[in-house]
This record gives structure tokens, C-alpha cells and sequence, in this order.
């Protein structure tokens, strides 16, 4: 009983784990971080960010950030869809998809809160583990390169083929073929159901057929 119950609950959870994942947002829209994590690393926890400090030396950042960018789009994406940081709901997060300059700078803008609040309340990595902050005033001044353009709508499927055209006829023969039968029916008929045939006899005479021969021609192609 127990192992089929297990099979009935798999078999019930297959499709649902089968599913494509549907995100909030296009991942082509999401800013790159442009730094990577664990530059430099001091030993003790610390690394070299993206952002240099009055002395011009990197400030010091913790070795795992900036995060990898898969999991980033996945928490990015959770943000965007529940329409605030879900590790810190007072701040709201929009991420509008065309690439006017104010969309751009939002975009950005989710992807600092994302990226500042990873683990809770202002518990994540710094803007100076990434060049997000110099992007944004970059697209604020007008230097900045285009915004990839988001994902093409996916194509209509296309309609199905026409039915093939009917046959010319129900027998499958093309009436232009059809020999034409070269004589007609009820001719001199005798009273009795017979009348000329298209052929003499011996006696040089109209064979007697029955009247209604040959057929109608549209009645014999048929």
C-alpha cells in the first residue's frame, strides 16, 4: 500500500517538476556586474571591490562578492515578481523592460536593492563590489553604450495546411478521358422496350437493344 501511494505522489509531482520556469523578468536586462568576486583576497575575508577610494586603492569588499549571476536573476527575479525586496519589504522594486534612460536607471536601481539586502535587511553585498553605481550615472549623463534590447515576442505557430482538393469525380477518372459513347438511346422503338442499336446485323439492319441504352453520359463516368 505504502509503495503505491509513493508512485501515485510522484506521479502526480513529475509534471509540476517538469515545468519550464516562468520568470518576471528577461535576464538580458539585467545589469552586469562588471567585477568579479575574489580578487586580491587579504586572508581574511576581504577582497578588492570595483569602486577605489580617495587614495585611489580598491576598496575592500567580502571575497564573495559581488554573487554569481545565476542566483542573483533568481533573487532579482523573486524582488521584481512580489514588487518590493522580499528580504527587505519596505523598498519597493519595479523592472520596467524598455530602454528609455529613466527605465535603465531603474533597472539598476532593483538590481543595488537586490544586491544590497541578499541575506536580510541591509545584509548583502555593497554597490562597491560592482560597477553599478558608475553604470547608472553613466546612463543619468548620456555616455552610456545601448541597452541590449529585451527578448523577441515568440513567434505565432503557423496555421495548419489546407485540405488537398477534392477528387474531379467520385470515381477518380478525369471526364475528358471518358470515350464518348457515339450513339444515343430510343431510337425507333418497336413498342415492346427495344429500339436501334448503333450496329447492323447481318441483314444489314439496326440490332434491336433495349431503349434505355447507352446510358445518360454524366450516369455512365459515375
Amino acid at each position: 500500500m505504502k509503495l503505491s501511494v509513493a508512485f501515485t505522489v510522484a506521479a502526480i509531482l513529475a509534471p509540476v517538476y517538469s515545468l519550464p520556469i516562468k520568470r518576471a523578468i528577461d535576464p538580458a536586462l539585467v545589469p552586469d556586474f562588471g567585477h568579479a568576486a575574489g580578487v586580491n583576497p587579504t586572508g581574511t575575508g576581504d577582497c578588492d571591490g570595483a569602486v577605489n577610494d580617495a587614495s585611489g586603492k580598491p576598496i575592500k569588499v567580502p571575497c564573495a562578492c559581488p554573487p554569481d549571476r545565476n542566483s542573483f536573476i533568481q533573487a532579482l527575479d523573486a524582488n521584481v515578481a512580489a514588487g518590493k525586496a522580499v528580504n527587505n519589504p519596505s523598498v519597493k522594486v519595479t523592472f520596467p523592460t524598455d530602454n528609455s534612460k529613466e527605465s535603465q536607471i531603474t533597472r539598476i536601481n532593483a538590481a543595488l536593492v537586490t544586491l544590497q539586502n541578499l541575506n536580510g535587511p541591509g545584509k548583502g553585498c555593497p554597490a562597491s563590489s560592482t560597477t553599478l553605481l558608475a553604470q547608472q550615472k553613466a546612463i543619468a549623463d548620456g555616455t552610456a553604450p545601448p541597452a541590449p534590447p529585451s527578448a523577441p515576442p515568440v513567434p505565432a505557430p503557423a496555421p495548419p495546411a489546407a485540405a488537398p482538393a477534392p477528387p474531379a469525380s467520385a470515381g477518380g477518372v478525369d471526364p475528358a478521358l471518358v470515350p464518348d459513347l457515339g450513339f444515343q438511346s430510343g431510337l425507333n422503338p418497336t413498342g415492346t422496350g427495344d429500339c436501334d442499336g448503333a450496329v447492323n446485323g447481318a441483314d444489314g439492319k439496326p440490332i434491336k437493344i433495349p431503349c434505355a441504352c447507352p446510358p445518360e453520359r454524366d450516369t455512365f463516368i459515375k
